[in-house]
């Protein structure tokens, strides 16, 4: 005999067969239905929340990767520790004039140019050279004052192009 049919019984010994009715009444009120395991009313704010925190996370993760590589880095071109030194330093901003001595005179690029090729050894295999182009600018300043212009002077970029014609020691 099941619980349910159980309590019935004790509570008609009890009470007699005239509250019979109302008895069984209250125990199938009283006793909780079979709840289901999940209810859509519950999963779908989970589901919502879990798509949430996953769309957000990989935007977090993409912007984070975008700030490691650093531009600059990878197109940069490489240049002689010589070339570094005799170089003039190029100011940024607006610095003295040399005629009128106003802090107006900004530094102009005037052309850029290359030179080459060098052949020099080759840095890809043990055998043969390389051709290498180099890459200069020209620059000058001008007043926004008084007018004048400075001479020119060049610096020396480094390295623009790099043609290989090494090989290795079984070439066919």
């Amino acid at each position: 005999m099941s619980t349910k049919n159980k309590m019935i019984v004790e509570k008609i010994k009890r009470y007699g067969t005239i509250k019979l009715e109302r008895t069984l009444r209250e125990t199938e009120t009283n006793i909780p239905k079979e709840r289901k395991c999940f209810s859509m009313k519950k999963i779908a704010p989970i589901l919502l929340a879990m798509v949430l925190a996953l769309t957000l996370c990989l935007v977090g993760f993409a912007d984070a990767e975008s700030y490691d590589d650093d531009p600059l880095e990878e197109t940069a071109a490489s240049t002689s520790e010589e070339a570094l030194e005799e170089a003039e330093p190029v100011p940024a901003r607006s610095s003295e004039c040399d005629a009128c001595g106003k802090m107006s005179s900004v530094t102009q690029k005037k052309d850029t140019f290359e030179t080459g090729p060098e052949e020099v050894k080759c840095i890809h295999y043990p055998h043969g050279t390389d051709e290498v182009y180099y890459q200069h600018t020209t620059y000058y300043q001008v007043c926004g004052s008084c007018g004048y212009k400075s001479g020119t002077w060049t610096v020396d970029e480094g390295e623009s192009l790099r043609y290989c014609h090494g090989w290795s020691a079984t070439k066919h």
